[in-house]
């Protein structure tokens, strides 16, 4: 239903006298409200106006197209984090995408321009065909809405399923921690000063930080020139 939700600092609700809400408040109720568990899509949402350009990703495949309404918006520094690592199988998970709608093999990246209006929300559980039932996150915005049509354009890469952060269409922030794979094959997050940061896979003891010494203890180290996105690019 159509609520009142804490929105991060670039977006502030549409006010009901604007021409645009009442024509988005229809939209969200026929294409993006899931009322019912199980339902997916959004099981509240609110009309919002960006006050400043801000990134949006997508991602998608197979049944799912490049330029669909589902997204997820970059975190507010407008950047992402490498690490905690983010694998496809995890992206599912957080965003409830099942498996039948979208085989999430490449990225998209928008930029929405600030005065774009759209709608936001909390997602909403997913009964998919498989039988899995997944549970969004109920902290993480997800923005419907037609973001490709950004006077910007948009861009899109194929996703590095293992670690997302790979992909070379996202923007990461300075100073991200390091991918690491250690000989076992495990994908492990490491900072600057040495130590693994939290992930979804198990640490292990501290790491040296020289590439050398990575290289030469731990195999093969992942050094980002481009890649990232964390938050949830698209649901169908």
């Amino acid at each position: 239903m159509n609520t009142s939700l804490p929105l991060p600092p670039y977006l502030e609700p549409l006010p009901e006298s604007d021409p645009h809400w009442a024509a988005l408040n229809s939209s969200a109720y026929a294409y993006a409200y899931g009322p019912d568990p199980g339902d997916g899509n959004l099981k509240e949402f609110q009309i919002v106006v960006f006050t400043k350009p801000h990134s949006a990703y997508r991602v998608w495949g197979g049944p799912s197209n490049e330029c669909g309404y589902w997204w997820v918006l970059a975190p507010p520094s407008d950047c992402v984090d490498i690490c905690p690592r983010l694998s496809t199988p995890d992206y599912q998970d957080v965003f409830a995408v099942c498996p039948s709608w979208n085989n999430m093999t490449n990225i998209t990246v928008v930029n929405v321009p600030a005065n774009a209006t759209g709608v936001v929300g909390i997602g909403q559980s997913a009964n998919c065909s498989n039988g899995l039932i997944l549970q969004p996150s109920s902290t993480i915005l997800q923005l419907n809405g037609n973001a490709c049509a950004s006077p910007d354009g948009y861009e899109s890469c194929a996703a590095r399923g293992h670690f997302l952060a790979l992909s070379s269409c996202v923007n990461t922030c300075p100073g991200s921690a390091l991918p690491l794979k250690t000989p076992e094959g495990a994908y492990k997050c490491i900072s600057g000063d040495g130590e693994y940061t939290p992930s979804n896979v198990t640490d292990v003891a501290k790491q040296p930080t020289s590439s050398a010494s990575l290289l030469a203890k731990n195999g093969h180290v992942f050094f980002v020139i481009m890649g990232l996105i964390i938050a949830r690019f698209a649901k169908k």
